[in-house]
């Protein structure tokens, strides 16, 4: 469909009839005698070479047009283009107390301990989240922001990659994890605020309590992805070799149960990298808005086509004269 965004330049289009006709003004005798004579002689003696030279009237209403088109900006508008809009708000809350460094994990083929593993994963969970804003919440003794609420992906993914362990502490604050997390989206304005927690153990440290946490981000609506890790062996170095006994210190599934189904989320248990794999690729599925769908009409402007025109109709003029 064709529209033209300055449509008032057509009125002007019958400018050239309306100076035609306007009656010409008196010129003062001393005007004529500011002529030099030579030149005075020479545009006399040229005028019936122009005369032969004169432009149909169709030629220069022809030109006179198509300027008026492209200073009228013609724009050439597509059919609508619908693009879904899957846009959330999104913390990833990463545990970092000292059993993180348990090996019991692998990562690329090679055995790894599980904080290791867990970036790893992570690492291409948060690249595939184009068109989420993101942050990274990162706890141990305690929980602080490493990184805030952000589009760009590619800081996010490198601050994640560069988290150590004994950054702060080697205890567990689910509880503050939690409440943190909640803070960060609570003034969101975005119609869906998830946060993905991923931790190994249980609440063992911070001055906040879980279930308080948990009331507070069910109050405000955020939804919380919870994820024990951990296998359920441990690896223990001997005389004779590492040899694995039971886990027991497993992750608090109880809590974390609860935390994901007060909030409208889901628990997953990962004992291995691969476990962790599948569940990142199915929070990675999670439903579009659908109410945030947007309608994109392509715009193209096309005035440079009557403006090349009047540039042809003045070369062509040009050359035709020269003759």
């Amino acid at each position: 469909m064709l529209e033209f965004e300055s449509l008032w330049a057509l009125l002007l289009l019958p400018l050239p009839l309306i100076w035609r006709f306007l009656p010409a003004q008196p010129v003062a005798s001393l005007t004529r005698l500011k002529v030099p004579l030579a030149i005075s002689s020479a545009a006399d003696s040229d005028q019936p070479g122009q005369a032969r030279r004169q432009l149909p009237w169709w030629f220069k209403w022809l030109g006179w047009l198509c300027l008026l088109l492209a200073l009228a900006r013609p724009v050439w508008i597509g059919d609508p283009v619908s693009l879904p809009d899957s846009r959330r708000e999104m913390m990833l809350v990463l545990d970092l107390s000292g059993s993180m460094q348990e090996p019991d994990m692998e990562f690329g083929g090679r055995p790894a301990d599980r904080l290791t593993a867990a970036k790893g994963v992570l690492y291409d969970f948060i690249k595939e989240r184009k068109g989420d804003r993101l942050g990274l919440i990162l706890f141990a003794d305690h929980a602080y922001v490493q990184a805030p609420l952000s589009y760009d992906l590619d800081t996010i993914a490198k601050l994640m990659s560069e988290a150590s362990l004994g950054l702060v502490g080697n205890q567990t604050a689910i509880g503050e994890a939690v409440a943190l997390a909640t803070k960060q989206l609570a003034d969101s304005k975005a119609k869906k605020k998830v946060a993905i927690l991923l931790t190994d153990g249980r609440n063992t440290a911070g001055g906040i309590d879980p279930n308080d946490a948990i009331a507070a981000a069910k109050a405000k609506g955020v939804t919380f992805y919870t994820i024990g890790f951990g296998s359920d062996f441990q690896i223990k170095r001997t005389p004779i070799g590492d040899i694995k006994v039971p886990n027991n210190d497993p992750p608090d599934e109880a809590l974390l149960k609860r935390l994901s189904e007060q909030t409208g989320g889901r628990f997953f248990r990962a004992k291995n990298t691969q476990d962790l794999q599948q569940i990142y690729g199915e929070l990675n599925k999670l439903e579009p808005l659908k109410d945030n769908q947007q309608v994109l009409r392509p715009r193209q402007d096309i005035f440079y086509w009557p403006l090349g025109l009047v540039l042809l109709l003045s070369v062509a003029v040009a050359i035709w004269r020269s003759r």
